[in-house]
């Protein structure tokens, strides 16, 4: 090799190495925080989060190894699907002494704390999927009203985690996979925990002197070790008294032999602890647009649920509640359906593939005794496929929604004022 071909190799080598130390070092600057100010600017103002009004914050591209600090009241900080990912280290979302903050549509991931919320009241944290993480979601000294709803939590340290925190609300989130809490209460009291399903971490709720808290309609799932009540004085509630029931617990033993969807037995946690009406399957819940739920146990899995009223011109208007249930073939399937009486209360026809059932035929639908003046409890057994069920009834839910009233009488009203002051 002469010395020019000689020069020219070694001079390319020594470029392509700076230019792979430059780039390295590019991607693992610190890119610093970013401010939601009190005044309502964002800072740095070229931060990729607009706001047209100074109440929503929309991320408006990914952002990479910053943090958002919110220091703003009464705002919707929106990611609109965009990820905040870090560098294993700093907190994604930070509220300190905030009130009013809601907290949607983020994926955050690679963070010490996902979302942090300290001395922080009547916060709202929900449908964010949180990843990867130490804690995914922890609340410091945070109490009264808080919800973290509806978010998707896993293969983080700790799922969600609570820290000398009072009267919050945790409901419907999904946690998996946490390497060790999916839940963890520290000295915090009075909570509610309901409708989440924490499966498959190493401790699927973990109380360290917490009491009093109301544990129900969760579905623990393979989790190693489903509770664990590491102090004596942690005695808290797991279940919301019959017929609204419990939890599922993957490993509870006991038979249904009334088949009300409840266990017969009470499932043992320990001395203190003990959930006295498990539930046979697992917990959902769908919310109508009548401001209603409907609520169901299974051990089908439940999809495409709809609610809707007959057409106007039918009166009286009929109600019509229909979904899909499956599980693997042939083996055998029930649900336990808890539906409001004001969206429908009487003259029940229920659906099973475009057949009528009853409780002499199978599949069978039988009426259960703890239907009470609000509710009516059906219970449905089958065999496993894919189904569709279609529940009918007469409705007590009004022509026009109760939240229109009001404006469709304002609204008459003033072109009544209109129509008077034109003829005068």
């Amino acid at each position: 090799m002469n010395r020019k071909l000689l020069f020219t190799t070694t001079l390319v080598v020594v470029l392509i190495a700076i230019l792979g130390v430059t780039f390295k070092v590019q991607k693992v600057k610190s890119g610093g925080t970013i401010y939601i100010r009190n005044d309502g600017s964002v800072a740095p103002s070229d931060a990729p989060i607009s706001s047209v009004d100074n109440i929503t914050y929309t991320l408006t591209n990914n952002i990479y190894d910053n943090s958002i600090i919110v220091e703003r009241d009464n705002i919707i900080v929106d990611g609109a699907g965009y990820i905040l990912q870090g560098m294993e280290e700093g907190t994604g979302i930070s509220l300190w002494a905030r009130t009013n903050v809601t907290i949607k549509n983020m994926h955050i991931k690679a963070l010490d704390n996902g979302i942090l919320l300290s001395g922080s009241s009547n916060n709202n944290v929900s449908g964010n999927t949180i990843t990867s993480n130490g804690d995914g979601i922890r609340l410091h000294d945070s109490s009264n009203n808080n919800s973290i709803c509806r978010n998707n939590l896993e293969n983080n340290l700790a799922g969600i985690w609570l820290f000398g925190s009072y009267y919050n609300g945790l409901h419907g989130n999904n946690i998996r996979a946490s390497e060790e809490y999916g839940i963890a209460l520290f000295y915090s009291l009075d909570n509610i925990v309901s409708g989440n399903k924490v499966t498959a971490n190493s401790y699927g709720i973990f109380l360290y002197a917490s009491s009093n808290n109301s544990i129900y309609h969760n579905s623990f799932v393979s989790n190693t070790n489903q509770v664990y009540v590491y102090t004596s004085d942690s005695v808290n509630a797991w279940d919301n008294g019959y017929p609204s029931s419990g939890n599922y617990w993957s490993d509870y033993d006991g038979a249904d032999s009334d088949y009300d969807g409840i266990g017969d037995t009470p499932y043992f946690i320990e001395a203190n602890n003990q959930d006295n009406y498990p539930l046979m399957g697992m917990f959902s819940s769908f919310n109508t647009s009548y401001g209603y739920a409907v609520d169901f146990v299974s051990n089908s899995s439940i999809s495409d649920i709809s609610f809707n009223l007959s057409p106007t011109e039918v009166y009286p208007p009929e109600a019509i509640l229909a979904f899909n249930v499956s599980n693997e073939t042939g083996t055998e399937g029930f649900l336990r359906v808890c539906i409001p009486k004001i969206l429908i209360n009487s003259s029940y026809v229920i659906m099973f593939d475009d057949q009528v059932i009853t409780n002499t035929t199978y599949p069978q639908v039988r009426e259960l005794p703890c239907s009470n003046e609000t509710h009516v409890y059906f219970y449905i057994n089958y065999s496993h496929s894919e189904h569709t069920i279609i529940i009918t009834g007469t409705t007590l839910i009004p022509e026009f929604p109760s939240f229109l009233i009001l404006p469709l009488f304002m609204i008459a009203t003033l072109l009544a004022v209109i129509f008077y002051r034109r003829k005068r």
